[in-house]
C-alpha cells in the first residue's frame, strides 16, 4: 500500500507539473497572437490615414462661391477714395502771390524791374536780384571783388544765400542769353545746376522758369547776321524746350512769356524789340504782365498751371 500511494502521489505531481507547463505555454502563444493583433491594427490604421491623405490630395478644389452685389459694394466701401493733392497755392490773391516771389535774371529780366517801378503791376511788391549779362555760369562762381552777382540790400552775394534772407517762397528764373553762345555744351547743364544750389538752401521754395527770350530774325548788323540770329535762335529755343521737361518731371513750372511775343517764323516780333536784337519794349512787357497774372490765377483757383508752350521745335532751316 504504501508503495502504491507513492505511485500516486508522484503521478499526481506530474499531471500538476503538466498542467502548468500546458498553461505557460497557452499564455506565451497567447501573448504572441495579442502582440500580433496589435501590430496588425496599427498597420491597419496607417494604411487608412495614408488612403486618406491621397483621396485627400486627388480631390478637386471646389469653385470659390461667387461674391454677392452686397458683399461687392461693402469692399467699395472699405477701399479709401483717392483724394486730390492739395493745392499748394490755395487762398493766395495776386499781391501776396507775387509779394512773397523773387525774379531772377539778366537785363531782359532787369527790363521787367523797371517796368514794374514805373507803376502799379502784379509784380511791384516782388523782390528782384538781376544784372545785365548775367548768366547762370555767373551765379555758379565764387563771390570775390570781381565775381558777378545780384545786390541784395546793397551787398553783393551768391543769389541762393540772398533768396534765403529775403524769405520769399517763390523765385521766377530767366536766364540763357548770355549762356547759350559763350557755353555752347553746357549751357542747359549749368542752368539745371544753379536750380540745384538754390534748392539747397532754399528747400522749400517753388522754382518757376520764365522762358528765355529770342532775337529778332534781321537784327542790327552791328549785332549779329541772320543766319547768327537762326542759330542763335535754336540755342535759345533748345534751352527753353529742356527747362520745360525739367519743370514736368521734377515740379517746376514754367511760365511761357515767349510765345505771344513771336512772329511767324519764330523769332521775336520786331514790334516787340527795343534795339533790333532780343530786349523788349514795354508793350512787351504788358504782355510779360499778363501772362504772369492769368498764371497765377490759374494756380490759386486751381493748382494746376496753364501750358502753352510748343510741343514741337520750330523750323531749324534757314
Amino acid at each position: 500500500m504504501t508503495r502504491f500511494k507513492r505511485i500516486l502521489t508522484f503521478s499526481a505531481a506530474a499531471l500538476v507539473l503538466t498542467a502548468a507547463c500546458s498553461c505557460e505555454k497557452k499564455a506565451e502563444n497567447t501573448d504572441g497572437e495579442m502582440t500580433d493583433s496589435l501590430e496588425n491594427t496599427e498597420q491597419n490604421e496607417q494604411n487608412d490615414i495614408n488612403a486618406d491623405v491621397t483621396e485627400s490630395e486627388n480631390e478637386e478644389t471646389p469653385d470659390a462661391i461667387p461674391e454677392t452685389d452686397e458683399e461687392k459694394e461693402q469692399e467699395k466701401e472699405e477701399i479709401p477714395p483717392v483724394t486730390e493733392p492739395a493745392n499748394p497755392f490755395e487762398g493766395e490773391t495776386l499781391e501776396s502771390f507775387y509779394g512773397s516771389a523773387a525774379f531772377v535774371g539778366d537785363s531782359v529780366m532787369h527790363g521787367l524791374q523797371l517796368y514794374s517801378a514805373r507803376g502799379i503791376t502784379a509784380t511791384t511788391g516782388s523782390t528782384f536780384l538781376t544784372l545785365s549779362s548775367f548768366a547762370a555760369r555767373h551765379a555758379l562762381s565764387e563771390v570775390s571783388e570781381k565775381s558777378y552777382h545780384p545786390l541784395y540790400q546793397g551787398e553783393k552775394m551768391k543769389t541762393e544765400d540772398a533768396l534765403a534772407l529775403a524769405g520769399v517762397d517763390k523765385v521766377f528764373i530767366s536766364l540763357g542769353l548770355n549762356d547759350v553762345r559763350v557755353t555752347p555744351k553746357t549751357y542747359y547743364e549749368n542752368y539745371v545746376e544753379f536750380i540745384g544750389k538754390i534748392k539747397e538752401k532754399c528747400p522749400d521754395i517753388k522754382i518757376f522758369i520764365v522762358s528765355t527770350t529770342y532775337p529778332v530774325e534781321s537784327p542790327n548788323p552791328n549785332k549779329m547776321d541772320r543766319a547768327t540770329a537762326l542759330d542763335y535762335r535754336n540755342q535759345l529755343y533748345d534751352l527753353n524746350f529742356r527747362l520745360n521737361a525739367w519743370c514736368a518731371e521734377n515740379g517746376g513750372y514754367f511760365v511761357d512769356v515767349m510765345s505771344p511775343l513771336i512772329s511767324e517764323n519764330g523769332f521775336l516780333a520786331d514790334e516787340y524789340t527795343s534795339d533790333n536784337y532780343v530786349h523788349l519794349t514795354n508793350k512787351a512787357y504788358t504782355i510779360w504782365e499778363q501772362t504772369l497774372i492769368d498764371y497765377a490765377t490759374a494756380l490759386i483757383e486751381s493748382g494746376k498751371a496753364p501750358v502753352s508752350f510748343p510741343s514741337i521745335p520750330l523750323d531749324t532751316t534757314e
